[in-house]
Parts: C-alpha cells; structure tokens; sequence
C-alpha cells in the first residue's frame, strides 16, 4: 500500500492532471498555457497530460472543448505531451442517451441543455415527450457521427502512472483496482470520499467538487466546480512531488 508523500511517479516524467472542464473551452486554453509554462522549466522532462472526464455539460462551449482534444494529437503541443482523455460519468449519460433516449431524462437533469445547444439543438422544455426525445437523440447522433462519437466511444476508464491511478470518480475502497466496475469509477462518491484505507495507488480523480483541491494520504481531488467558479485545476507530479495550477 502507498500513501501521498510516499508515491512517485517514474524518473524523468511529469504528469500534469486535470479536474472537470464542463464546456469551459476558455478556461482550457488558460490552463494549457500555464502547464506549458510550468514544462519549460523541466524541457529535459517527458510530458504526459491527462483530463479527469466530464468535458460535456453545464458550461456553454463543449463542442470547441471536444475539438481541443480532438485537434491536440495533431498540433504543435501534441508533439510534446502524450494526451490521455478520461471517461467521465457526464459521458457516459450522453453515449446512454445515444442508445436509449429515455435515459435523456437523467441526462436533462445533469446538463445535457447546454451540450445539445452547443451541437445546435435547443430543446423548448426540460421535460420533453418520448418522442421529442427519440427526435433529439437521432439528430444529435447525426451531429457526432465521425470524430466526435469516435473520441467518446474510445476514452478509457482509467491510467495507472507509477504510484498514482487516475479515474474520473474513484475506486471501491472494498475492490482492488484491476477489479473496480466501470460505475464505480465513473459515479462513487460518498463511500470512497469518506474513506480512509490506504490503496496500491494513490487515486487522483475529479467529479466531486471541493473549493480548493482535496488532498488526502490516499486520494487527491481536483474539481474546483470550473464551470461555476472559473477555478480549472492541475495537479502536476513528478518524482515523489507536486503542486498545483489553477485558473482564476
């Protein structure tokens, strides 16, 4: 078992994470260009870039943040960090919708308003019919056909990186990692929050909101609420350090 202050992460890399985005493409761009300000004082450094989940909902510009991530393989900074894009529990609700569009209705209920305005769909009521609900899901299907439903279909649960394991919400406290279910570490919050068992790793993940991040022996937190405060947040590790990058 490890425990923060103990854990490291590999000689000669730096691991910058990243806490929820939610359609906050400015707030992405302000951030990058401080994680690229931190990395050039250690060029002689890998880099690796991983987001937590939950690039969609609540905040108005999603789709310019999913293009962020789409183009960021591509670009300039992409020859310099290895990106990793996180499942988040606010994608996993929309490819949900995709599949059955009743699930729209929990969905509607977490900001999915916002993403459909951002592929411009706008919905008259909250609480639409069925089949104003089918209607919705085929034409947002049309939307994402290609890149955007690849990038969705194709993010991953969770990254192990030396002593850290990065997912979206946390782990089962009573599962080993290898065997985490995929709702857990999308949805868990209160029985992983609350816990203090030391795991094999130490888990850095995003979904529950603090004001500040949330930095426990066994577990960091990194959802500072960008979408409604303006804070996006980075944990940057290296070695058996860290520190923080914050928008404000």
């Amino acid at each position: 078992m490890v425990q923060l202050g103990e854990a490291r992460i590999p000689d000669g890399l730096r691991v910058y994470a990243v806490g929820d985005v939610h359609g906050r493409h400015d707030l992405l761009v302000k951030l990058f260009a401080q994680i690229e300000a931190d990395a050039a004082h250690a060029p002689e450094q890998k880099r690796e870039l991983i987001f937590l989940g939950d690039y969609l909902d609540r905040g108005l510009y999603v789709r310019e943040a999913i293009d962020w991530f789409i183009a960021f393989p591509a670009s300039e900074a992409g020859k310099r960090f290895r990106l990793t894009c996180l499942k988040g529990n606010h994608e996993d609700l929309l490819l949900k919708f995709l599949n059955d569009p009743e699930q729209g209705r929990m969905w509607l209920e977490n900001g999915a308003y916002e993403t459909l305005l951002s592929f411009g769909l706008r919905l008259s009521s909250l609480r639409p019919k069925e089949e104003t609900l089918k209607q919705f899901s085929q034409a947002l299907h049309l939307k994402l056909q290609n890149k955007y439903l690849n990038f969705f279909n194709n993010l991953p649960l969770g990254r192990t990186i030396g002593d850290y394991f990065f997912c979206h919400a946390g782990i089962d406290p009573d599962r080993p990692i290898p065997r985490q279910k995929p709702e857990s570490l999308l949805w868990i919050r209160d029985k992983f929050l609350q816990s203090d068992r030391h795991y094999e790793k130490v888990i850095v993940h995003g979904h529950s909101i603090s004001t500040l991040p949330d930095v426990r022996p066994n577990r960091m937190g990194i959802d500072t609420g960008a979408y409604g405060t303006g804070r996006l947040t980075c944990a940057v590790l290296f070695q058996n350090k860290y520190h923080f990058l914050q928008t404000t």
